[in-house]
């Protein structure tokens, strides 16, 4: 009896550590796409609004790139034909948030990193 409550407790203690390494993942995944919001929007000079929608842009794409590296692996063709997916909603995305002039110096930005 000891042993299977002794059990039990490292179970219970793998699952509580394994949800927080996940929303330290999450954290900072939030982290990242702020910072991507707040510099693109310093080179492209746009609305609250729009830095929302950014933000969550790109938050959007980090966690779908998160959740595909994790489930498919890196260096996969399920994952480069995903990946290709949510890159293309990530540019639609970004072209309806977008003015046409600032998704066009958007594209050259990103495409320069």
């Amino acid at each position: 009896m000891k042993k299977i409550i002794t059990f039990c407790f490292f179970a219970f203690a793998l699952v509580l550590g394994t949800q927080n390494a996940v929303a330290q993942n999450k954290l900072e995944i939030n982290k990242v796409a702020n910072e991507k919001a707040y510099e693109l929007r310093k080179e492209l000079k746009f609305s609250d609004d729009a830095l929302e929608e950014t933000y969550q842009a790109y938050r959007e794409k980090a966690l779908k790139e998160y959740s595909l590296a994790k489930h498919d692996g890196v260096n996969t063709p399920a994952y480069a034909k995903n990946m290709a997916t949510v890159e293309a909603k990530f540019s639609a995305t970004m072209e309806s948030v977008l003015t046409e002039e600032q998704y066009k110096r958007f594209t050259i930005i990103n495409e320069s990193k």
